[in-house]
């Protein structure tokens, strides 16, 4: 914080009838950006195992959601059936819940 009194010699100016001074200004502290040095870029295998996680997990969730609605609704469904509409269940909450977070 800056020392000085410029509050003191605004009220003194203010009793005493005289202009108001102008409180000093500090100078502005400009920073020169910063410039990463070496970037982080996927390789063809990280990015290749990054996908295939998010797959894994897209496909694993859609399997469960249809093998829960498959035990409630107690239909026949061959595992494209199955994997299809627990597809649909999957993506349609993910849907609900982004919009109730915003």
């Amino acid at each position: 914080m800056l020392e000085h009194n410029s509050f003191q010699e605004r009220l003194n100016a203010v009793k005493n009838g005289e202009p108001i001074p102008k409180p000093p200004m500090p100078k502005p502290i400009i920073q020169k950006p910063q410039i990463q040095q070496g970037q982080n870029l996927l390789t063809y295998k990280q990015f290749f195992v990054n996908e295939g996680y998010k797959l894994f997990n897209v496909l694993s969730a859609s399997a469960l959601y249809g093998f829960g609605l498959k035990a409630i609704f107690g239909t026949e469904w061959n595992f494209i059936g199955l994997l299809g509409v627990g597809f649909l269940l999957n993506h349609g909450l993910t849907l609900i819940l982004k919009l109730f977070r915003k």
